[in-house]
């Protein structure tokens, strides 16, 4: 699917735009937890627009974009794009009819797509050490509290859409060029964890 100033949304396995390195994969969370559709590019940098897919049922849930390069290990962020693939397809093709009726359709699309790339100033969610949800009524947030020391949790599900998820803004995030382990995504992308490298 090609839309001028859009990357192309391709939903395709395999495509070569898709590839990341090695240890990027292993940072978003691996194999069978993502469905990558489309690489972002912009001058200082990349990222992947992916469904994120609940490995424990295969439930395909949020469409979220993430860094592919130096950005996600020092600086891990991302965007939330939508709450489905077609929740994603119905937006674009929003932003292209509305683009249509407008005299610089390239221009008006890309000014209405800066949440493909995440860090845009769009409204964000805040993310939170994950100990204090520790005791949660919430199964999901309760599950995710037993993560390592400095891990930095998220609720997705009432955020608004797009959103940014910067989690090196947190005060308490450990700074440095390198200090993303990975990212962990709970059902389907509704809720994500940041888990920092212990050092030593």
């Amino acid at each position: 699917m090609r839309t001028a100033g859009l990357p192309p949304l391709r939903l395709l396995p395999g495509a070569p735009e898709h590839t990341v390195a090695p240890e990027v994969h292993r940072m978003m969370g691996g194999d069978g937890t993502y469905w990558p559709v489309a690489r972002v590019e912009r001058p200082s940098s990349t990222a992947l627009a992916q469904i994120r897919i609940d490995p424990d049922t295969g439930e395909w849930g949020y469409a979220v974009s993430i860094p592919t390069d130096h950005q996600l290990a020092s600086d891990p962020e991302l965007s939330l794009l939508a709450e489905s693939l077609p929740h994603l397809l119905l937006t674009v093709a929003r932003i292209a009819r509305d683009a249509a009726a407008s005299p610089d359709f390239a221009r008006h699309v890309r000014s209405a797509t800066d949440w493909f790339m995440p860090n845009t100033g769009e409204p964000w969610t805040r993310p939170a050490p994950a100990a204090e949800w520790a005791g949660s009524p919430d199964l999901l947030r309760a599950a995710l509290a037993g993560l390592p020391p400095g891990t930095h949790v998220a609720d997705l599900r009432d955020s608004p859409i797009p959103t940014d998820l910067c989690f090196y803004r947190s005060d308490a995030w450990p700074y440095g060029p390198d200090s993303l382990d990975r990212l962990h995504f709970v059902a389907g992308g509704r809720l994500v964890a940041a888990i920092p490298k212990i050092p030593g």
